[in-house]
Order: structure tokens, then sequence, then C-alpha cells
């Protein structure tokens, strides 16, 4: 079963959304564990600063101690404190389990039914993402087709996120795109004007040029 997978196949199990786990810790991880773990840092990141290594690095080098490596250690680390920062989703699903035996750790297996309704509540209050996340690092006694379910729906949700990422970039970039036209038109108006009042500024200087012209000539005759 899905609740019974070793910690290294969890953590594979995750996909997509192993990188929102590391995350969220992320503070832990840079201050703590690779501050303390100088031969895991030496490992991946001989050549780099610790301050500029990035968030892709920080996944990969995770992701292949924990899961090419089998690196229980670190896994565990990883669950525990990813649960402290979350405290809340672990109340609930103490409380929830609780009513279905009080001593919850020794639950074998929750049926359909009932965890259909625990998700959704989680999935109300915390969100698809925290309501998979902890079921699945917790091994919450869900049946196969609820994680199926729940690794699916986070799928969707992160799919969905980043077609909206998509279109606020594309919203971002049509809303610059019409301000240089506007203040294209601007300028052009202006530049306009400014022809307008040069060429009436020029007719009016030889117009004035004109008059001067033929005062002067009508000065000659007399003088003639």
């Amino acid at each position: 079963m899905i609740k019974d997978l070793p910690l290294k196949s969890k953590f594979e199990y995750l996909g997509e959304v192993l990188p929102r786990v590391l995350q969220d810790i992320r503070r832990d991880i840079r201050n703590e564990h690779m501050k303390q773990d100088r031969e895991f840092v030496q490992k991946y990141f001989s050549k780099c600063h610790l301050e500029k290594i990035s968030s892709s690095d920080i996944e990969k080098a995770y992701f292949a101690e924990i899961v090419s490596l089998n690196n229980e250690d670190l896994g565990s680390w990883v669950i525990s404190k990813w649960i402290m920062k979350h405290a809340e989703v672990y109340e609930f699903f103490v409380t929830e389990l609780s009513k279905i035996n009080p001593n919850f750790e020794e639950i074998e297996l929750i049926d359909i039914n009932s965890s259909k309704s625990i998700v959704s509540k989680c999935m109300e209050s915390f969100g698809i993402e925290d309501t998979y996340i902890f079921s699945l690092l917790n091994s919450v006694a869900f049946p196969d087709q609820m994680f199926e379910f729940l690794k699916s729906e986070t799928s969707k949700n992160i799919l969905k996120k980043q077609n909206v990422e998509l279109v606020d970039s594309s919203i971002d970039v049509n809303a610059l795109v019409q301000k240089h036209e506007q203040e294209l038109l601007k300028l052009a108006d202006r530049c306009e004007k400014r022809l307008q009042a040069t060429v009436k500024k020029y007719s009016q200087d030889i117009e004035g040029l004109r008059k001067q012209l033929g005062s002067l000539q009508k000065k000659l005759s007399e003088i003639k």
C-alpha cells in the first residue's frame, strides 16, 4: 500500500510537489542542516557559497540524497521540520483520527467514506497540497485510491497555478505594450502640436517679412 511505502519512495511519489516541501522549510535547510552537515555541502556544493545556492540546486541535491542514496536520516529530518511548520494540519488529523480510534496510531486502514470526509475537511481548511503532503509523509492510513486522488488533484492544482501565472504574465506584458502605445500617441500628439505651432510661427514670420518688404518698396518708390 502507498501508506507503507519506504521513505525514499514517498519522496519520489511526491513528485512535482517536493519543491513546495523544501520551500516551506528553506530557512531550516540553509540555517540549520546545511551549516551543520559539512559533508553534504561538500558533496553537492563544494564550489558554491551557501547564500548563492539556488532553490533548484537544493531540490536536486535533496532529491538525490534522499531518493537515490536512501538517506533516511535526512528524509526524516525534512518530514519533521515540515510537520513542525504545519502544526495546525497535524492537530486537525489528530482530532479527526481520534474519532475513529483514540489510539489513532494503531489505525491500519480508514474506510473510503471516512477518508473522503477527512480529506474534504482538510482540503477546505488547508488546501489540497498540504493535505496531500501531510497524508503521505505522515503515513495516514488512507486507502491507495485516496492517495491517487490526492496526487491527481495536487497535479491539477499546480497546473492551474502555473496557468494563472502565465495569464498574469501575459496581462502584464499586454498592459506594458498598451502603456507604451499610449505614451507614443501622447508623444506623437505633442510633436504634431509643436510642428503646427512652428508652421504657424513660420507663416507669421513670412507674412511679417512680406509686409516689411512692401513697406520698404513703397518708401523707395516715394524717394524716386
